[in-house]
């Protein structure tokens, strides 16, 4: 009975060590899935930030091998032997994909459903955080190498044209309406200069939006859960915002 007890919970293990690259395929293989579960309920809509996905994959790593520690001495010596190497396989995936250009390059391309140039430069900040994953992911691209001309077609055949709307315009920059004063300023905020000659999109993430692309319930809600992407066609660098509150 607890050679048995040994080997299922071995099993758990394993399935928990390699169920970080079977859950991030779930929720970054589809665009659509993608936004469907982060626009669901608690905690499902914290999986669009990075932090709470990293936490997530690495409790579960985690806890995998404590379960497999505990079990080891208890089962075959081929079985520990595949498993050791499933578990280095495992870190070695893990080390050299968080937080990489490739990762954070792809991440922007199913967010904005545009394949982004391998060669772009990226700069990147994400101060997503805490129980509810607030915070900002902020990214910066240079659009440049081959499949830029391809990025910037399919920018300019499906966003919007500047000026942004007057909801995304009062977050980006403040200001009044209805003399009501709008302190946001996520344009300074996120070191975004005034774009005048450019194309915009706006993903509203919030599980409360009725339509993804419609900002007009924007200030009508207690929060903030969104996507804004920024180019400008002068510079040819991309602006790319993650704002969750």
């Amino acid at each position: 009975m607890r050679k048995l007890i040994a080997y299922f919970t071995f099993c758990i293990g394993v399935i928990f060590v390699i169920s970080p690259v079977i859950l991030y395929q779930f929720i970054h293989g589809s665009y659509e899935r993608y936004i469907w579960i982060i626009n669901g309920s608690f905690p499902f809509n914290s999986f669009g930030s990075g932090p709470v996905q990293l936490y997530l994959y690495a409790g579960l790593f985690l806890a995998g091998l404590i379960l497999t520690a505990i079990s080891f001495k208890h089962v075959n010596k081929y079985l520990k032997y595949a498993v050791l190497i499933i578990i280095l396989l495992m870190i070695f995936i893990m080390s050299v994909s968080c937080y990489s250009s490739e990762s954070v390059n792809t991440q922007i391309s199913k967010s904005l459903r545009i394949e982004m140039p391998a060669d772009s430069t990226i700069e990147y900040e994400d101060s997503h955080g805490g129980f509810h994953g607030d915070g900002g992911t902020y990214a910066k691209i240079k659009l440049d190498g081959k499949g830029t001309e391809k990025a910037i077609l399919e920018i300019k055949n499906s966003w919007k044209s500047l000026p942004l709307s007057e909801n995304l315009s009062l977050i980006m920059y403040g200001g009044m309406r209805d003399n009501i004063e709008y302190i946001y300023n996520l344009a300074d905020e996120f070191k975004i200069p005034h774009i005048e000659n450019g194309y915009w999109l706006f993903i509203d993430r919030h599980s409360k939006s009725i339509n993804n692309y419609d900002d007009t319930d924007l200030f009508n809600r207690h929060s903030f859960n969104f996507t804004l992407a920024l180019y400008d066609a002068d510079e040819n660098v991309l602006y790319y915002i993650e704002f969750d509150t």
